[in-house]
């Protein structure tokens, strides 16, 4: 059952970003397909803050280097496919540890359609949605490891590598939630299996980051002045309220419903550990609060909580409704499922079709 979830989570996931962007688009794009050729060509163009360099954006590099080099593919049309494989092992492997949690037939195909589907991406630019989405596969996956009575090691290996993927492809967003997962994890592992994974992740970053390979220290340097000069000195955007709370609509109903659990705990049993619940709600605020206080605002940022959080609005609806007759929980779960999936896909749909009226229009 497993291996079904995830093949055809896979293939789905697939098709439907390769619908989205293919269709639409995504910012950035020529930027990042540029990047790799200036890499490739030793094009000093590669180390200008102004285009792609000091995100890292590692991995994306070396993934289109690997199909325009080995497959013969163009620039643009190897970043375009490893983008879709990426993210749909990412979309997949959040679906199959969402069954592998719950054993609930309707929460993964919820998740499915929830991070496929996000019409954010749209706005988005390729790092930020692949980490978005790898962020997302590690909060679950970390959830996964705390619920297990015993640790394998061969498990905090591979929570090190994705976390070393994360950083390397988005430094800032990637370290603040690696970091507040691992303080999650650590009534579970031990001081040894937490520098395991300091380690792991640490080798994971050099390896996914081809900078680290030539031009370590400066590149280090470099990562923190992008991150600095982004809420600074960037040119200022500004969201206005109407736009966050749009974004957010989802995220906040998701908050809701954990602070619930959180002050009625006596009453009503959570489907996750509190000290998760209370760390997410810490960083979500953090972050939200540094994002909105930067000079350079953008609803991409928040990619990375409002997938965690709209992942989570399911398996808190389905708790409340496990409390009502097993019939009428049925139908409000069949509902709720119903919902939370045709709302991204309408929206994605949405898109679709202003699209297509801007261009007659135009």
């Amino acid at each position: 059952m497993v291996k079904k979830i995830f093949a055809f989570s896979f293939v789905t996931a697939c098709l439907i970003q390769s619908f989205m962007f293919a269709k639409l688009g995504m910012a950035d794009f020529d930027v990042w397909a540029k990047q790799a050729e200036y890499v490739q060509t030793n094009n000093p163009a590669q180390f200008d803050f102004l285009l792609a360099y000091g995100h890292p954006g590692g991995p994306i590099i070396e993934g289109v280097l690997f199909f325009h080099n080995v497959l013969g593919f163009s620039y643009d049309g190897s970043l375009m496919i490893f983008i879709i494989i990426i993210d749909g092992l990412a979309i997949a492997g959040a679906s199959t540890i969402c069954y592998l949690l719950s054993k609930n037939n309707l929460w993964w195909p919820i998740v499915l359609v929830i991070l496929s589907a996000n019409d954010l991406y749209l706005s988005s630019t390729p790092p930020s949605t692949i980490a978005s989405l790898l962020i997302s596969f590690l909060s679950l996956y970390s959830l996964y490891i705390y619920e297990k009575n015993k640790l394998k090691t061969g498990s905090l290996i591979f929570w090190g590598i994705i976390a070393g993927l994360i950083v390397a492809t988005r430094v800032d967003i990637g370290l603040v939630m690696i970091f507040s997962f691992l303080v999650f994890l650590k009534p579970k592992i031990s001081w040894r299996q937490t520098f395991l994974i300091f380690g792991i992740t640490n080798i994971s970053f050099v390896l996914f980051d081809p900078f680290m390979w030539y031009m370590p220290f400066q590149h280090l340097k470099d990562l923190i002045f992008k991150i600095v000069f982004h809420y600074e000195y960037f040119d200022t955007i500004k969201m206005s309220l109407s736009q966050v709370l749009n974004i957010s609509a989802l995220l906040l109903v998701s908050v809701f419903f954990a602070v619930v659990f959180l002050f009625l705990k006596e009453k009503i049993k959570s489907p996750l550990p509190t000290r998760f619940i209370y760390i997410l709600l810490a960083v979500t605020v953090a972050l939200y609060i540094v994002f909105l206080t930067a000079q350079c605002q953008n609803s991409r940022y928040f990619l990375p909580l409002i997938n965690i959080w709209q992942m989570l609005l399911p398996l808190f609806l389905f708790s409340l409704t496990s409390n009502l007759k097993p019939a009428l929980s049925k139908m409000a779960d069949l509902f709720f499922m119903v919902i939370l999936i045709l709302l991204p896909l309408a929206s994605l749909i949405s898109s679709v079709l202003i699209d297509r009226m801007y261009n007659l229009i135009l």
